[in-house]
């Protein structure tokens, strides 16, 4: 007859702990899942509701007021050229262009008497500094009486003048 011998084995306590730890860690989360998740709740979808599409629109060559003007995505064309004052008079509105030629944009320039932070900071050269120092200056001083005027804002020099002479403007004064 044979003998077993009965081998001893040792059992590693760090790991036995972390093992039951993580099935008990385990344990709970599956009992906590299934009592929060209501069946009978029903499940609602709903499509991604985009905002409005809104900005502003260069209208030039024929019509009565060239201009930027804003719109909305709920305007139409027509809507776009009546805030232009409609059609000038002997315009062919067979075709559309949504571009426009250069020379006809450069008709279109900034108040800088009244002109919002975001329209000054278009201006080439323009960030958001010195446009908040435009509108500084014009309400601690008035409105500029003239266009080199804005030579007289702190940082703005005739350099950045040269750039946007022929962009702006002070309508009225």
């Amino acid at each position: 007859m044979r003998h077993s011998k009965k081998v001893k084995t040792r059992i590693n306590w760090p790991w036995a702990l972390l093992v039951a730890s993580l099935a008990a860690v385990a344990l709970v989360g599956v009992i906590l899942a299934s009592t929060r998740y209501d069946r009978s709740a029903t499940i609602e979808i709903s499509l991604d509701q985009r905002e409005p599409v809104q900005g502003t629109i260069y209208v030039g060559e024929e019509v009565a007021v060239p201009g930027i003007y804003p719109f909305n995505s709920d305007d139409t064309i027509r809507d776009i050229l009546a805030a232009a004052g409609g059609p000038a008079e002997g315009a062919d509105l067979s075709h559309l262009s949504l571009t426009g030629s250069a020379q006809s944009k450069a008709r279109q320039r900034v108040d800088i008497n009244s002109a919002d932070q975001w329209l000054l900071e278009a201006l080439p050269g323009i960030g958001e500094i010195l446009a908040q120092r435009i509108i500084d200056y014009r309400q601690q001083n008035g409105p500029f009486e003239n266009t080199i005027d804005i030579t007289k804002v702190s940082g703005l020099g005739k350099d950045t003048y040269d750039k946007i002479k022929e962009l702006i403007t002070v309508n009225g004064y």
